[in-house]
């Protein structure tokens, strides 16, 4: 069966995880590409398999076809990819010694950024402030090449969140005056706030810090993009003598 009709119940619900209000309210997100769609399965969060109508790939059983013109109500690339998976948020639970927490983080490429590098690096858990940016959008999905399904992310009330993990880790916020060296900290449960792109880490959530790190540049450069800073800062923590 080819699904044809844009008013099918079936499809316009799945185009309505377009709208982030539809993907929080189903707990389900769009993803599009054959690796994305693959690491999906390794987790087992794959609801449906959607190609394009004449669409052929071995790998996959499709669980719905559709016409062309559907398939470009349904994909967010310029240049389709002709398979799109509906996927469900993961709801694993991970127990680590460093943690990763982001306030009001906005841009898609930097959270996109961020989480590979996290999973890359061995912070599979991530606390975000609900200021920040849609992790399930597509920009975002995209640039965390598949990274986003084996980690912990949960969208919280940062400040609450965080107070809950003081008497067990040491709260670590990004400060250019007060910072030490990422590295005085790698044997320690610890929790890295990132913060937003042109203002840093609040205020408020500053105040409940233990401590604060900070990357040394040279003195013609004035910052670091919050993705590049935390990506240094977790390999920091991360990386073996």
């Amino acid at each position: 069966m080819v699904y044809t009709s844009l008013k099918n119940d079936k499809i316009k619900e799945i185009i309505k995880l377009k709208d982030k209000k539809y993907r929080d309210k189903y707990n389900l997100f769009l993803i599009e590409g054959e690796h994305l769609i693959e690491e999906a399965i390794k987790m087992n969060l794959i609801k449906e398999i959607i190609y394009e109508e004449g669409y052929e790939n071995s790998k996959f059983i499709p669980t719905m076809i559709v016409s062309k013109s559907i398939y470009k109500e349904l994909t967010f690339l310029e240049t389709p990819a002709s398979i799109i998976g509906v996927c469900k948020k993961s709801d694993i639970t991970i127990q680590a010694d460093k943690i990763l927490a982001i306030d009001k983080v906005q841009d898609p490429g930097n959270m996109g950024t961020i989480i590979r590098s996290a999973l890359g690096f061995n912070f599979k858990k991530i606390l975000i402030s609900k200021d920040s940016a849609d992790v399930y959008s597509p920009k975002v999905i995209r640039a965390t090449q598949g990274a986003i399904f084996a980690l912990e992310i949960k969208y919280v009330d940062l400040k609450a969140e965080l107070t809950k993990y003081k008497k067990e880790y040491k709260l670590l916020s990004t400060d250019v005056e007060q910072g030490k060296s990422p590295s005085k900290f790698k044997n320690e449960k610890v929790i890295v706030i990132m913060g937003n792109e042109g203002s840093g880490v609040s205020e408020e959530i500053k105040d409940i810090c233990d401590d604060y790190i900070y990357i040394k540049t040279n003195e013609q450069l004035e910052s670091l993009n919050v993705g590049v800073a935390a990506s240094i800062i977790m390999y920091e923590l991360n990386k073996e003598d």
